[in-house]
């Protein structure tokens, strides 16, 4: 795996366990009585379409025109902004 997948990879997550870090640190966390909804449903469904992306490039690698390693470094491609509108939006519930 090259450096540049693995930092697409890790940064989104990274950044969202530093964020929550810093808030708690600060004494600024989320009060468990007032999560959005809209933000929660939100989250929920971006997740649930990240996931559905990562699987589908999984299950579907065999139909694809060009080799497993060509294929996994092209889905970077789409699930890199999934990975950071999903760290962006369970920052915003955990906020």
């Amino acid at each position: 795996m090259t450096l540049a997948v693995s930092l697409s990879s890790v940064v989104p997550t990274l950044s969202l366990i530093v964020r929550v870090l810093a808030l708690d640190a600060t004494g600024k966390g989320v009060n468990p009585a007032r999560v959005y909804r809209f933000m929660f449903i939100l989250t929920v469904g971006i997740s649930v379409v990240y996931l559905l992306a990562m699987t589908l490039t999984v299950l579907l690698q065999p139909f694809a025109a060009v080799d497993s390693l060509t294929l996994m470094q092209q889905q970077n491609i789409w699930l890199s902004p999934f990975r950071g509108w999903v760290s962006a939006a369970i920052g915003c519930v955990l906020c």
